[in-house]
């Protein structure tokens, strides 16, 4: 008999959650709600919320989590992006981590040619004294003559690009862009 009132209050108490299960979750949807409304704040600068200029609350609220996590000076600090490297496969083959081919320093598209097999070639002299050729490149994103900043995406290629890097007459190694001498 005990185990058929132990199956009866199983059944009858089957959908009752404990009170910290009801507020965990009462909490987790009250933030996804405002979540949302931050998120569509923070791409509509006049959307408004009972009165309020959501944007005001979103700047608020940007500057308490920005003291949260601001250095000791107080002062902002510039993090370095490292450029896109080059894995070096042999014989002026390179390949990078997301097939796309980005400068190396600031410069200027000397020269954009169609190769024969449908591929680019590009000539790019860089504000260091390098000037690089990139061969069998496609999906260009770049012009003869545009002025390039450190970074930009060139290209694309499909399986490895060949590059040739100068500095003056001298053909150097990829390390060698680096170096300022």
């Amino acid at each position: 008999m005990d185990n058929v009132n132990t199956i009866r209050n199983r059944i009858t108490n089957k959908n009752k959650h404990s009170r910290l299960f009801v507020l965990c979750i009462s909490v987790m949807l009250m933030v996804c709600g405002v979540l949302g409304v931050l998120i569509y704040a923070k791409g509509n600068s006049n959307a408004e919320i009972f009165g309020f200029k959501i944007a005001t609350i979103n700047e608020k609220i940007n500057a308490w989590v920005g003291g949260i996590f601001r250095t000791s000076t107080g002062k902002e600090e510039t993090v370095s992006n490292p450029i896109n490297n080059y894995t070096y496969l042999g014989n002026n083959y390179y390949k990078t981590d997301d097939n796309v081919v980005n400068t190396i320093y600031k410069g200027t598209i000397n020269n954009i040619t169609k190769q024969e097999n449908d591929k680019y070639y590009v000539l790019i002299s860089y504000d260091n004294g390098v000037t690089a050729q990139y061969f069998d490149l496609v999906d260009i994103l770049v012009k003869n003559n545009d002025t390039l900043t450190s970074n930009q995406i060139i290209g694309g290629y499909e399986e490895k690009f060949k590059a040739l890097f100068m500095r003056g007459n001298e053909v150097i190694k990829y390390e060698e862009i680096f170096n300022r001498n």
